[in-house]
C-alpha cells in the first residue's frame, strides 16, 4: 500500500535537550484522512513542521510520498492555523489563491493560463468562483478559511496538511468546512489537526493522538479514558449538530422500551 507519509522512529527537539516529539512512528496511506489531536505544546504543529520539510529530525525518518520532505513540497498543501495579513492591502481572494501557484510558474513574470486555470478550478471547488474580485480583508472568517484552502488546492497537492482549520469557525461555517473536506478528502490524503474532538469524531475515522509520543486509534475507539490519560485531565466528548429535542425523544423512546 502507497504511503503519503511515513515516519520510522523520529525523535526531536529545538534545544537538542528535552524531546517534543520522542520515538514517533506513524503511516498515513495515499487515499486516507486522519485526525491528529493532542494537548496544547504536544507537538502537533512541529509534526506538520517535519512533513513539510521545514525542521529536520535529530534522529529517525521522515518520508512524504516516498522521498525527503523538501523534495516533493510543491506537492504538499498547507494550511496554516493563523494567516496575518493588512487589511489595508488592496488584495483580491483571486490574487491570495494564485499565490499558491508560485514556484510553479517558468520564473518571473505574469501567471500562466494554466495558473489561472487552475485558480478558476479551485475558488470553485470552494464554494467562491463568484467572489474571487472581492478584497480578502472585505470576506467573511469562514469565506478568508475557504481561500486559504482553495489556494492550499491550487498546487494540485497529493497531501493536505490542515492546522486548525475550523479554529474560530461558528457552527454553521464549521459545518460548510465539513461539506467541503467531503469533497475533496478522496482526492488526496489529507491530515487534519484539531482540538475539536467533537468534529474529529464526526468526519475521521483514524486519530493520531500527540503528546510527545504518537499513538493512532481508530475513530470509534476514541474513549474519554484516552482521551484523558492524553490530555492529562477529565475530557468529555460532545456531539455536534444533535439537538436537544432528538436527544430527548431518544430518551423517552428508550425509557419505553
Amino acid at each position: 500500500m502507497d504511503h503519503a507519509v511515513d515516519i520510522s522512529g523520529l525523535s526531536f527537539s529545538y534545544d537538542g535537550l528535552s524531546n517534543v516529539l520522542h520515538d514517533v512512528d506513524l503511516q498515513v496511506t495515499s487515499d486516507e484522512t486522519v485526525a491528529v489531536v493532542g494537548p496544547n505544546g504536544g507537538g502537533k504543529t512541529t509534526l506538520l513542521k517535519l512533513l513539510l520539510g521545514l525542521l529536520t529530525p535529530d534522529r529517525g525518518s521522515v518520508r512524504v510520498l516516498g522521498r525527503r520532505p523538501a523534495q516533493v513540497r510543491p506537492q504538499i498543501g498547507y494550511v496554516p492555523q493563523y494567516v496575518q495579513f493588512d487589511p489595508h492591502f488592496p488584495v483580491t481572494a483571486w490574487d491570495v489563491v494564485i499565490m499558491g501557484r508560485l514556484g510553479r510558474t517558468r520564473g518571473i513574470g505574469w501567471y500562466s493560463r494554466a495558473d489561472r486555470r487552475a485558480t478558476r478550478d479551485a475558488l470553485d471547488r470552494v464554494g467562491l468562483d463568484s467572489a474571487g474580485s472581492r478584497p480578502f480583508a472585505a470576506l467573511s472568517g469562514g469565506q478568508r478559511q475557504r481561500v486559504l484552502i482553495a489556494r492550499a488546492l491550487v498546487t494540485q497537492p497529493t497531501l493536505l496538511l490542515l492546522d486548525e482549520p475550523t479554529a474560530n469557525l461558528d457552527v454553521g461555517v464549521e459545518k460548510e468546512f465539513e461539506d467541503l473536506l467531503a469533497g475533496i478528502e478522496t482526492q488526496m490524503a489529507v491530515m487534519i489537526v484539531s482540538h475539536d474532538i467533537g468534529f474529529v469524531a464526526s468526519r475521521i475515522s483514524k486519530v493520531v493522538c500527540v503528546n510527545r509520543e504518537v499513538a493512532v486509534h481508530p475513530t470509534q475507539q476514541l474513549s474519554p479514558q484516552i482521551l484523558e490519560a492524553m490530555y492529562g485531565q477529565e475530557v468529555s466528548l460532545v456531539h455536534h449538530h444533535v439537538h436537544l429535542d432528538d436527544e430527548a425523544s431518544a430518551r423517552e423512546g428508550a425509557a419505553d422500551g
